[in-house]
């Protein structure tokens, strides 16, 4: 039986990879086959948390849609990741996560924060996606866009995790290209008594400490105090090897790199904190009647690896504490009365401060938004909800809390005399649902964003959804969504030209999509998505963001959801294909697919092909056990600019991949987790193993390097023990 994601033309050593795979595979569903000790008389919990026709009927807001709407009707797609879900898989970041449990999301390595993507949009800065903590926007807009809440080994003040699978600027902002992730956390309504979470990992080394409690007054009051810590050393590169895809010698050192061998010379630790410091989280949400309060403070960051220039021309004993880090404290308040039984208010004033540290760059952001929304249902049949948000953002501050001089973002501000600059942005939304009859349900909406640097950006909506029966939904979604540089590259164009163009992206998104439910406890969903995408990116040639052109993208995403009474198992499986691929002009320097240049038709940096399986059993009332598994593989585009790089420049641009044309560094890779919870009373007890192919054969766990996609690192094998207690 051939699965796809073995070439049969390879050689004698992947074949016997192929074989131990196999094998591996096999001894997992046996290992945690839902007969195994399985007790008849135990039920699994739904991978939702909730019986499955509860929960579509269960009615939302501003999950894809500002209208309150059913979640069945969402008119998004969306993957919804619970608390339980998060303490099963063992997850030691929010990056691997949703690596675990969402169709096609993908995460490379960068030495300026590890580009995340879904449905074949990916970046060297992380500015395609949103995210948010409560609704409220926690991206920086310098230069790295999602920063924060991804390098933590803390997840238990989260409640649940919002997912939303392509363009989503009509109701969360700029910059909703490829998807938007919402965290939800735990509040005192939700979360009552307390509970202390440890944990300890071995071969990628780590400690960590948690602490949350709830409590509520007379029904009308609560208040949850969350702080949690950790001390994270990562692996280190005997146990997450780095590798190239060509020979290299160090010119400081003399010492010569051997292709798709351990280097011979020291690197950082994978995945160390950020100057290996401490990090920690702070959450604290009070809520009386319709007000709440929250603030939520994070300091985190990770080690970064550097480049083949780097490497080969630098001392590497220079390079082992390369890292980058941050630290955000977010206040926010909510007002949310109703005014009669048919309008609703929906306030909020929140102010943001950031601090980056990274390379030479330090710097700081302060934003103050507010925002002022009215929910009006004249009757069951029509919903419609608009207003207003603003923002002012500052910049060039000195950072808080981090050595060094003066605030400094790049080079070109510093030479242009910048000082400290601030922009705002003005933002109108409307969104309107109407159910036609009891099978269709309309929306239509826009979101316009007036940056200071910008025309206006509008970003529409329309969308039909479709449920003839109780077990089936169809839904047809064309949405448009916009994007802006970075408001450095925004400023740095304004000072030297005067112009405000804005150099804004837009995506223009066609989605049809299906589901259902079978016997009411399973469920099976199909997307077909085709994304016709005008780019702006970095132009390596003109040192600068420019626009590159247009790329079109037809995709399918397929998910298998099956629940029984003490198993089950969710079969996640993405395709994305670069259908057409023009350039903005002849000399622009990009790195999104080597097509252009004759080599290859595929998407670079991307896997076109990606398979997640997620299985849970309980073996008994105290008893569970957890697996997962993540295969990537078609990465034809990666090797084909790698192979331009080598053909046509002899390797020499150094923004691109280079390669001895082997094409080792562009074969298969697979992550396998296992773990297994044991619940006695107040007291839980966890075992999770990582990258367990690793034992068998380190090559399974490739983490390639976004553009510079032949250079990786092996991720480690790992263990990683937990304790919980409940008081």
């Amino acid at each position: 039986m051939d699965l796809g994601i073995f070439d049969g033309t390879q050689s004698a050593v992947n074949n016997n990879k192929k074989h131990a795979f196999y094998t591996a595979l096999f001894v997992m569903m046996a290992g945690f086959s839902p007969w195994a000790n399985a007790s008849s008389e135990n039920s699994l919990d739904n991978l939702l948390d909730l019986p499955l026709e509860e929960l579509l009927n269960v009615s939302v807001s501003g999950v894809g849609s500002l209208t309150e709407t059913k979640w069945r009707h969402l008119p998004a797609s969306v993957t919804y990741i619970s608390n339980k879900d998060i303490a099963r898989s063992g997850a030691r970041s929010l990056d691997d996560l949703l690596e675990i449990y969402v169709p096609g999301f993908q995460v490379w390595l960068k030495t300026n924060g590890n580009p995340m993507g879904l449905r074949g949009i990916i970046s060297d800065r992380n500015t395609k996606m949103l995210l948010l903590v409560n609704g409220r926007l926690m991206n920086e807009h310098t230069s790295l866009g999602i920063i924060s809440e991804r390098y933590l080994s803390m997840l238990s003040d989260i409640k649940s995790i919002e997912v939303i699978r392509g363009p989503g600027s009509n109701i969360y902002g700029p910059g909703a290209i490829a998807g938007v992730i919402n965290i939800t956390t735990f509040n005192g309504n939700n979360f009552t008594g307390n509970q202390v979470n440890v944990r300890a990992g071995s071969n990628e080394e780590f400690y960590s400490a948690q602490y949350q409690s709830g409590m509520q007054w007379d029904n009308e009051r609560s208040l949850f105090l969350y702080y949690g810590v950790d001390k994270y050393r990562g692996a280190s590169q005997d146990d997450a090897e780095m590798q190239f895809s060509t020979n290299f010698t160090n010119e400081a050192t003399g010492q010569s790199a051997t292709a798709y061998e351990n280097l011979p010379f020291p690197v950082g630790n994978y995945r160390e904190a950020h100057r290996e410091q401490l990090r920690h989280k702070l959450h604290i949400d009070y809520r009386q009647e319709d007000f709440t309060t929250w603030l939520r403070y994070t300091k985190g960051g990770v080690s970064r690896d550097l480049s083949l220039t780097s490497y080969s021309e630098l001392n590497p004993a220079e390079l082992t504490d390369e890292s980058f880090g941050y630290q955000q404290a977010t206040l926010t308040s909510d007002f949310k009365p109703a005014l009669s039984n048919q309008v609703r208010l929906d306030s909020r004033l929140s102010y943001d401060i950031l601090d980056i540290e990274y390379g030479n760059r330090n710097y700081r952001e302060d934003e103050l938004m507010a925002r002022a929304l009215l929910h009006w249902t004249p009757s069951l049949d029509h919903k419609l909800s608009g207003g207003m948000e603003y923002s002012k953002e500052y910049f060039g501050k000195k950072s808080l809390g981090y050595p060094g001089g003066d605030a400094f973002i790049s080079n070109s501000l510093t030479d242009l005399n910048s000082g400290n600059w601030s922009t705002s942005m003005a933002s109108l939304l409307v969104d309107y649902q109407w159910h036609l009859n009891a099978d269709w349900t309309l929306f239509a909406g826009n979101r316009s964003d007036k940056h200071t640097y910008t025309e206006w950006m509008h970003s529409p909506r329309l969308a039909a959804v479709f449920t003839p029966t109780a077990t089936d939904q169809y839904k047809v979604m064309l949405n448009r969504s916009v994007r802006r540089a970075d408001d450095d590259n925004l400023r740095e164009y304004y000072l030297i030209t005067g112009m405000k163009d804005g150099r804004t992206e837009t995506i223009n998104a066609l989605e049809l999509n299906w589901e259902r439910q079978w016997a009411g406890v399973h469920r099976s969903l199909a997307s077909v998505f085709y994304n016709d995408y005008d780019l702006v990116g970095w132009d390596s040639n003109a040192q600068q963001i420019n626009r590159i052109g247009n790329v079109k993208t037809l995709g399918l995403e397929l998910e298998g959801h099956l629940t029984f009474q003490t198993h089950a198992l969710s079969v996640l499986y993405s395709y994305v294909a670069e259908q057409d691929f023009t350039l903005a002009q002849p000399d622009v320097q990009q790195f999104i697919s080597a097509s252009v240049y004759g080599f290859g038709s595929d998407l670079a940096n991307w896997a076109n092909h990606s398979l997640k399986l997620v299985y849970r059993v309980s073996f008994n009332t105290r008893w569970d056990g957890f697996s997962s598994l993540r295969s990537y593989w078609g990465l034809e585009g990666s090797e084909a600019m790698a192979d331009y790089n080598r053909v046509e420049n002899n390797n020499d641009d150094s923004s691109l991949p280079r390669t001895d044309g082997q094409g080792h560094a562009y074969e298969e890779r697979i992550f396998w987790d296992i773990g297994t919870t044991y619940n006695l009373d107040d007291l839980q007890l966890g075992l999770h193993a990582y990258n367990i192919l690793g034992w068998i054969d380190a090559d399974f766990n490739r983490r390639n390097t976004f553009s510079r996609s032949g250079q990786y690192r092996l991720e480690a094998p790992a263990l990683a023990f937990s304790l919980g207690y409940d008081f």
